[in-house]
């Protein structure tokens, strides 16, 4: 005579709990990924605050001020999931659009990359800086639009 299958909460898999498992997984990594792009986010607010402050001795410094001014807000709303996908978006094309425009209008001043004064040239370090800043906006877009705590309307 054969032996009676076991049943599966005997053998150590409850299959009531297996779902419920699985899901707590996937919750404990979107909140480890929620909280550390949090972080991040906190890390960036005050550095795109500093370089909006080293912009005042600069001519020109309204627009810088504003632009990096601008990148901290978003850093600072992302943090607290208070962010719109469309303003990071609209900010990202912004900026990449002036960095292009700087560019160029200036190219001229990028052939002094490869002679190794990349510091000593404020067009390359503008156009560095809106890149920067439009990489920081992107990646706060990106990850509004598949962050998985997101709240379904």
């Amino acid at each position: 005579m054969a032996a009676p299958l076991m049943p599966a909460w005997v053998q150590g898999v409850n299959p009531l709990f297996a779902d419920l498992r699985e899901l707590s997984a996937q919750r404990a990594t979107d909140r480890w990924g929620k909280n550390l792009m949090r972080v991040a986010q906190i890390l960036w607010c005050p550095l795109f605050l500093w370089f909006a402050y080293l912009q005042l001795n600069d001519p020109d410094a309204v627009i810088w001020a504003v632009a990096y001014c601008a990148v901290s807000l978003n850093c600072a709303c992302a943090a607290f999931n208070k962010t719109s996908t469309a303003a990071s978006l609209v900010l990202t094309a912004a900026l990449v659009t002036w960095a292009a425009v700087i560019a160029m209008t200036d190219s001229s001043h990028f052939s002094a990359v490869e002679q190794g004064s990349f510091l000593d040239n404020e067009v390359v370090r503008e156009v560095a800086g809106l890149m920067l800043g439009s990489l920081w906006s992107a990646i706060t877009a990106i990850h509004a639009i598949q962050r998985p705590w997101k709240e379904k309307a």
